[in-house]
């Protein structure tokens, strides 16, 4: 036991009394617990359905709680996933395009675990396809930009096999005319890019069916 002067404000100071060490606290804490078992033995058909109902709200917190964790994991992520998207339109070159569209895909991947119901991200079966066409079509951007670079200056047989790698890449990996109106995959005139645009092409490079 010890003593204690504490100023009491607009009542000059006042003695008091503490306990060192929390003594105190831990004897009445004690009393607390021993009068719970008391009861709970005594009163089990209304302590354990009482202790089984506040166990279930614990866990019912719990996954609560990890629930709003995933909600703003995916929230951050697909923020993150719109700052990639973005980007992709303004990129002028295929790696760093093709690179920007890979990190998305990623983004998405992991916002799936996190977010199954799509509560967050409720368009993800859209911008995956997308973006999964987007990264098919890529090389054959790259494969029409060459074609066209060879044929201005004038290497006709060049750029028909440019073109020929193009056509190659949509029957390899069953790319269709679906995919190029997916991206709105268009040439630099406006006309929009068929599969049977690039054999026309290819055609008017001296190619024969």
């Amino acid at each position: 036991m010890g003593f204690y002067i504490g100023k009491r404000l607009g009542k000059g100071w006042g003695v008091g009394t503490r306990v060192r060490g929390g003594v105190l606290n831990r004897f009445f804490s004690g009393i607390f617990m021993l009068v719970l078992i008391s009861l709970s033995i005594t009163y089990w058909k209304v302590f354990v359905p009482i202790l089984v109902l506040l166990v279930l709200l614990y866990f019912f917190k719990q996954e609560n709680e990890a629930e709003r964790q995933k909600k703003e994991q995916a929230l951050r992520l697909t923020h993150k996933l719109k700052k990639y998207t973005d980007k992709i339109e303004n990129l002028k070159t295929h790696p760093a395009k093709l690179n920007n569209v890979l990190h998305a895909l990623d983004l998405i991947r992991e916002i799936a675990v996190l977010d199954p119901k799509q509560k967050v991200l409720r368009n993800r079966l859209e911008t995956t396809q997308k973006l999964t066409a987007m990264e098919r079509i890529i090389p054959i951007d790259v494969a029409l930009e060459k074609a066209e670079k060879a044929e201005f200056k004038g290497k006709k047989e060049q750029a028909l096999d440019a073109v020929l790698d193009a056509l190659y890449i949509c029957d390899n990996e069953d790319i269709s005319d679906a995919d190029f109106e997916l991206v709105g995959f268009t040439h630099k005139s406006g006309t929009a890019i068929t599969v049977e645009f690039l054999r026309k092409k290819a055609e008017s490079l001296g190619w024969k069916r």
